[in-house]
C-alpha cells in the first residue's frame, strides 16, 4: 500500500503466522479488513504493509497509516536505507520528507548507489530564471543526451504542459481545450436541471440556443450563457462554432472528449508492454495503426508488417511497390491527417474500418478539426506515447529511475498542486481565508509530488523554477546548498 516505509501489525505475544499481507492497494476498508474484522476471526495473524507515506501522491485510498500507529493498532519499522540515490540526493530528500523518517545510504556495497565500497556523490542544482523562459538554453547547459529517454526524464506537471514541447499541441487542445464542447455540456446540464423538460427533436443546437435565449423556457439566461473563457474561445473560432450551431442538437449533445482518449496507454519506456485495454478512441486508433504499420516495415519486422496490412507480396515489383509506398508515407509529415488516412487506405496499409466510419458519423465535428492537423503532430504524440521522448508527467514517474532528471515546476492555476507554497513558508498568512483553509491539503501533495520527482535520479537532478520570489530562492539555497543555485 501507500503508506510508510514499513509497518506491520502484531496480536498476541506468540503469534501463529496464518496469513502475511503485501499490499499495494490503499483503500481504508480494506485496511479495516485486515486490521480489525481478521482479528475477529480468532486466529492469530501477522498483517505487514509495506510502502512509503511520501510517495502517497493520489487523493485515492487512505495515503497513511499515522492514526493506526498511534493508537497502538501497528508497529512501525522504519526502512532507512536508501539503494537508489547519491548522497546529495540523500541529503535533500531527507529535507523534504515529512514523516520524521531520516534515510541513510544503504550497507549492501553492491546496491546502484555504491561505488569501490563508497556512496556515490551525486550532484543537485536548482537553476531559475529572472523574466523569459530559458529552459532550452539550460538543456545545452546540461549537454544530457536528452535523445535517451532510458538515461533522462524531463518531468513536468501536466500533459498539456509537455504537449507543445513535444510537438502534439493542436491535438492536445481539440481533446482537452474546446470550449464549444464545454459550452454544449453547460447547455445539456441546464436543460437537465429543469423540472419541465422541453422537447428539442429535430432541433439544432444553434436553434436549442436560440430557443433558450429568447426565454421560451421561461428561465434565467446566466446559466445558459457561455462563460467568458467559452465566448472568447467562440470569438477566436466563428467557422468552428457556426459549424457546431448547425449540427443535430441530440447528435451533438452525445459528443464527450477526453485527454485520456488521445493518451491513455503511455509508456515510460519504449520496452513496456502495452496495456490490454486502452480509452484511446477510434480515430487516435486508426493512426496508430497506420503508424505502427509504417514502423514495423521500416525496422524490418516484414511478417508482422504483411500479417497487419491487406498488401501483398507476390513479386519483386510489389517489394518494390511497397518500399515506394512507405517512403512516401515517410514523407507525409506535413500532409494533414486526412491525406495520410486516405493514402493508407488507398494503397492497402491500414483500410478504414467500421470502427473509423462509426467515428465519422457520431462525431463528425472532432473529425472536421482532427483531420485538418499536420500529421507531424501525431507522429509526435506516436513517439511521445511509446516512451521514445524524454518528457513524462511528474504522477508517471513514480517507480522509476533514471540517471539525469530534470524537474520542470510550473506555478499556474492548478488547484492541486502549488509550488509556491512548497518554497516560501510564509506565503499562508497572505492568502485569502478560502485558499488558507485548502493550504494544507495542496502543500502535502505538492511535498509529496516534489519528494517523488526529486528521488527519480541515480546521478544528476536539476530543478528548473521560473521567475521565482526571493523567498523561493532562500529556501531552495537552505535546501540544495548556496553553490548549487543558479540564475540562467
Amino acid at each position: 500500500m501507500r503508506g510508510n516505509s514499513h509497518v506491520r501489525c502484531e496480536w498476541g505475544e506468540k503469534l501463529e503466522i496464518i496469513s502475511k499481507a503485501y499490499l499495494s492497494i490503499s483503500d481504508k476498508v480494506v485496511v479495516e479488513i485486515f486490521l480489525n474484522h481478521l482479528k475477529q476471526g480468532g486466529r492469530q495473524n501477522i498483517v505487514g504493509f509495506f510502502g512509503d507515506a511520501m510517495q502517497s501522491i493520489y487523493d485515492s485510498g487512505i495515503g497513511d497509516l499515522q492514526g493506526y500507529i498511534s493508537e497502538g493498532k501497528i508497529k512501525e519499522v522504519q526502512k532507512k536505507q536508501n539503494r537508489r540515490n547519491p548522497k546529495l540526493i540523500i541529503d535533500l530528500a531527507n529535507k523534504l520528507r515529512t514523516d520524521g523518517i531520516v534515510q541513510e545510504p544503504s550497507d549492501d556495497l553492491k546496491a546502484p548507489n555504491m561505488k569501490n565500497g563508497s556512496i556515490k556523490p551525486g550532484k543537485i542544482s536548482f537553476y531559475y530564471t529572472t523574466n523569459e523562459d530559458k529552459l532550452d538554453l539550460l538543456k545545452k547547459e546540461l549537454k544530457w543526451d536528452f535523445t535517451n529517454p532510458k538515461e533522462t526524464k524531463e518531468l513536468n506537471l501536466t500533459h498539456n504542459l509537455i504537449a507543445p514541447q513535444a510537438g502534439f499541441n493542436e491535438l492536445m487542445e481539440i481533446y482537452d481545450g474546446d470550449k464549444i464542447l464545454d459550452y454544449k455540456d453547460r447547455i445539456v446540464k441546464y436543460i437537465k436541471s429543469l423540472d419541465d423538460k422541453p422537447e428539442f427533436d429535430g432541433y439544432s443546437f444553434g436553434d436549442v440556443i436560440d430557443t433558450l435565449l429568447k426565454g421560451k423556457t421561461g428561465v434565467q439566461q446566466k446559466p445558459i450563457l457561455p462563460t467568458n473563457g467559452m465566448t472568447e474561445f467562440i470569438n477566436e473560432n466563428p467557422s468552428l462554432y457556426e459549424k457546431a450551431k448547425n449540427i443535430s442538437f441530440n447528435s451533438f449533445s452525445k459528443i464527450y472528449l477526453d485527454k485520456a482518449m488521445l493518451l491513455d496507454d503511455k509508456k515510460d519506456d519504449i520496452d513496456d508492454p502495452s496495456k490490454p485495454t486502452s480509452k484511446r478512441d477510434e480515430i487516435i486508433n486508426h493512426l496508430f495503426k497506420i503508424q505502427d504499420n509504417i514502423s514495423l516495415y521500416k525496422q524490418g519486422e516484414y511478417n508482422e508488417f504483411l500479417r497487419k496490412t491487406e498488401f501483398k507480396i507476390r513479386s519483386i515489383n510489389d517489394k518494390l511497390e511497397i518500399k515506394r509506398i512507405i517512403e512516401e508515407m515517410q514523407n507525409m509529415s506535413n500532409k494533414k491527417i486526412e491525406e495520410v488516412i486516405e493514402f493508407a487506405h488507398e494503397n492497402r496499409i491500414c483500410r478504414k474500418d467500421d470502427n473509423f466510419y462509426s467515428f465519422i458519423e457520431k462525431k463528425s465535428y472532432v473529425y472536421e478539426r482532427l483531420k485538418k492537423v499536420k500529421f507531424k503532430e501525431f507522429q509526435n504524440l506516436f513517439a511521445y506515447l511509446n516512451g521514445k521522448t524524454p518528457f513524462s508527467t511528474q504522477h508517471k514517474i513514480k517507480g522509476e529511475e533514471y540517471n539525469n532528471v530534470l524537474v520542470l515546476l510550473d506555478n499556474g492555476n492548478w488547484s492541486k498542486y502549488n509550488f509556491e507554497y512548497l518554497f516560501d513558508d510564509n506565503i499562508v498568512d497572505s492568502l485569502s481565508t478560502a485558499k488558507a483553509l485548502s493550504y494544507q491539503k495542496i502543500l502535502n501533495r505538492t511535498e509529496k509530488l516534489f519528494y517523488v520527482c526529486c528521488t527519480r535520479a541515480k546521478e544528476d537532478l536539476v530543478v528548473y523554477y521560473r521567475n521565482p520570489t526571493q523567498p523561493i530562492i532562500d529556501k531552495a539555497e537552505s535546501w540544495f546548498g548556496l553553490s548549487n543555485v543558479h540564475t540562467i
